[in-house]
Parts: C-alpha cells; structure tokens; sequence
C-alpha cells in the first residue's frame, strides 16, 4: 500500500468494473465513486478496469471525478488486490465470487436495470440473509461503504454470513452431474418431453 501512496491505517475498497454496464453507467460509476470519497474522506479506492477500448477514456474520467486517494490497475492478479483491500464493489461478475472464496465482505452495485437483475436472481440466498451489501443507488453504496470502511466486526460478520450460504449452496463434493441429473428429472418440462417422444 505504501508503494502506491496509500496509508495502511486507512480503509480501502476495491471496485471491479464489469462487462454489464453501457459506457454511461461507467461514467455514473465513476461519478458515485467521487461522491464516495466525499462522504467518506479517508477511503482509498483500488479500480480495476478491464483492458479494452475505452480504458484511456476511463482514465480520464476518473482522474476528473475522483479527489481522493485512488490507484488504477489493470494487469494485477485478483489475489494481489484483495489481500490489500477491505472489502470490494462489484457489478455482476466473477470475481464476487472469487471475492467470497476470498473472504471479502461485498457490495453488489446495480449500475442499471440489468445489473439489477442478474445480481438479483442470481445472488439471492446472499442478499435474503444480508451477508452481502446491495446498492441500487449513490445513496446506498455511500451508506453501505460507510459502514465496512469503519466496522471490522461487521466485515466479519458479514464474511460468516457469506461462508454459511456459500456453504449451503455451492457443495464442491464431485457430485454436481448427480445432482443436476436429479433436478432435471424433477422438473415438469422432463415430463412433458417423455410425453412427446412416447406419442
């Protein structure tokens, strides 16, 4: 942290930008991201940006959005980020679960109506039984960052809530065909399709 001019007493967040958002919602993304330094002066922020097109662009705009302490990646290694990193904002991506394999509580950030959705649907058992925080607006990722920036027993707390459900629902036993195959055969639509191929 001290190579990049951040102060290790200080807490620090990570935002990934993802796949799921228009060019608009990243630049709204970065502007939150300036009004979350403002509320929360002595965050530092970690950005990773994908390696694309509009990546100098993003450069830009973050150096005119943001004023608070940031440093930009690209090329570092997921593993390298969150061990200096308290917690992480995420759109729908991987890497929320490589952050839950991780151990790093998580704000799910839906940028958009799609992003809404996904992490909605997909993420679900987490948000049920809070063991994540999810934002649908500045006000909520500002309110949620606030909280894991200052509270390291709710970090931990959340990180237990987040082991239980990746425990209740992830199960990396070898057995996910078995278990598929079962579903499969339970589902109304296996029926109807014994129906046709019997006709």
């Amino acid at each position: 942290l001290k190579n990049i001019g951040f102060d290790p007493a200080k807490p620090v967040a990570l935002f990934v930008t993802t796949g799921g958002i228009t060019p608009y919602d990243e630049l709204l993304a970065f502007e939150s991201l300036g009004e979350l330094q403002k509320n929360i002066p002595d965050i530092q922020l970690i950005i990773k940006l994908r390696r694309n097109f509009f990546e100098s662009l993003h450069r830009k705009i973050i150096s005119r959005s943001l004023s608070g302490k940031y440093a930009i990646t690209v090329n570092e290694p997921l593993a390298t980020i969150f061990a200096v990193s308290d917690f992480v904002i995420s759109g729908s991506s991987t890497v929320l679960l490589e952050a839950m394999v991780s151990k790093k509580p998580l704000i799910l950030w839906a940028l958009n109506s799609y992003e809404y959705t996904v992490l909605r649907s997909s993420l679900i058992p987490f948000i049920d039984a809070q063991a994540v925080f999810f934002a649908t607006d500045v006000q909520g990722l500002v309110s949620s960052a606030r909280v894991l920036a200052h509270d390291e027993g709710e970090r931990k707390a959340l990180v237990e809530k987040m082991e239980k459900i990746m425990h209740q629902e992830y199960t990396f036993d070898g057995k996910a065909s078995e278990r598929i195959a079962q579903l499969l055969s339970q589902s109304p639509l296996t029926s109807i399709i014994k129906d046709d191929s019997q006709e």
